[in-house]
């Protein structure tokens, strides 16, 4: 079995039969054709994070929507009991001192 690893400066891959050297950039190259054509997301890791926290704020607005009572009188979900208050409970509705 061979054995991959980078300097710093250089990929190097060696076994008992090859030595290959290439640069940081070729390697990249490769990696991400070689990603690519297994259909897997070939984006660097700060890409992928910037993706998260886009997806993460878009997830957070979503659950905000949710918490307006309008989205719940009006969804015809038959799984989603809404009862509809005819008086406020204590506590409800006082300003804070």
């Amino acid at each position: 079995m061979g054995q991959f690893a980078y300097d710093g400066y250089q990929w190097h891959f060696s076994n008992e039969t090859v030595d290959v050297y290439m640069s940081d950039a070729v390697f990249q190259r490769h990696l991400t054709h070689d990603l690519a054509s297994k259909g897997v997301d070939t984006r660097t890791y700060l890409q992928l994070l910037q993706y998260v926290d886009q997806v993460l704020g878009q997830r957070i607005q979503a659950a905000k929507h949710l918490h307006a009572p309008e989205y719940w009188l009006e969804c015809h979900d038959p799984d989603v009991r809404v009862l509809r208050r005819l008086y406020k409970l204590a506590g409800e509705g006082r300003q804070p001192r």
